[in-house]
């Protein structure tokens, strides 16, 4: 795609992708950077990142690319038009943790689905076995405005359920339910429990019968909080206020951001899963050099 021939780096210009810099208006640009002299397009992370991010840091999908900047079909685009005009490309990438933010990341939305259990586990740098009961095999999630107890007393945490899917909401937060207390919400609505309750919260289209009775005990659980309390008791991660996290979080994150979640990329597999996409760039000389952020 890009030439064989490696450009010299002689001159930079940063670039910051976003909602105002797609890969094709990037693209439609390249004259005017050629004109400059530019020899290298030093570009923000490509990769699919939170939604909405204006920096991309916050790293969701290591294996896509952001589809808000044109996804894959745009940064091909971008860079045949930038091999095309005599310029390299340099590519930031945030190995080291990702964004714990939304279910983009469908490795931490699964990890919070499964626990232990998850195939994903092993990816982050959680510590499964804390000296602290009501934290061993769940995960800290430091995202609430107060004490748990107050949140449910205002009834800001609920259960919803939306198609075949039932989710745990806090405001704009929103986390998968566990197997488990799939399997007790379906006892308070009255039915058997179900051995094959899936753990990412998704309903079998064969259970429109009971939908109704679900309907029912999700209502009757979010309007007592101590129901909900231990509804919560069952998922393989404990919501906190977000001033507990420098004390008893149990996850490495980035500095002292709980929302940037430490990947382990010392091990092989994951490695390999989180720096797939960008080493094929560089492999297929679409881009000219990478730019590791936050080495550890």
């Amino acid at each position: 795609m890009a030439s064989d021939e490696v450009l010299t780096p002689l001159a930079t210009y940063r670039i910051q992708l976003g909602s105002g810099m797609s890969f094709d208006r990037l693209a439609g640009l390249l004259p005017y950077f050629s004109r400059l002299g530019i020899s290298h397009l030093y570009l923000s992370p490509c990769l699919t990142a939170a939604a909405g991010s204006p920096h991309g840091y916050d790293v969701a999908d290591p294996s896509e690319v952001n589809p808000d900047l044109g996804g894959r079909e745009g940064f091909v685009r971008l860079c045949r038009a930038a091999a095309a005009g005599g310029i390299g490309l340099v590519v930031d990438v945030v190995p080291n943790h990702m964004t714990t933010a939304g279910r983009r990341n469908r490795w931490w939305w699964d990890v919070l689905a499964r626990g232990p259990r998850s195939r994903y586990a092993g990816f982050f740098d959680i510590r499964w076995d804390s000296p602290e009961p009501s934290l061993r095999g769940k995960v800290l999630l430091p995202v609430l405005g107060d004490e748990l107890t107050r949140c449910l007393e205002l009834k800001e945490i609920r259960l919803y359920r939306e198609g075949d899917e039932i989710t745990v909401r806090y405001f704009e937060h929103e986390f998968p339910v566990s197997a488990e207390s799939l399997r007790e919400l379906q006892l308070v609505a009255g039915g058997p429990p179900e051995a094959d309750a899936p753990a990412d919260g998704v309903r079998r289209p064969d259970r429109e019968a009971q939908r109704p009775s679900l309907a029912a005990a999700i209502r009757a659980i979010n309007a007592d909080p101590v129901r909900l309390a231990a509804f919560l008791d069952l998922q393989y991660y404990r919501l906190a206020f977000w001033r507990r996290a420098n004390r008893e979080i149990n996850y490495r994150r980035f500095f002292d951001i709980p929302q940037l979640a430490g990947v382990r990329v010392e091990r092989e597999e994951v490695f390999a899963a989180t720096h797939q996409a960008v080493l094929d760039w560089v492999a297929s000389g679409e881009v000219d050099g990478l730019r590791i952020d936050h080495p550890d």
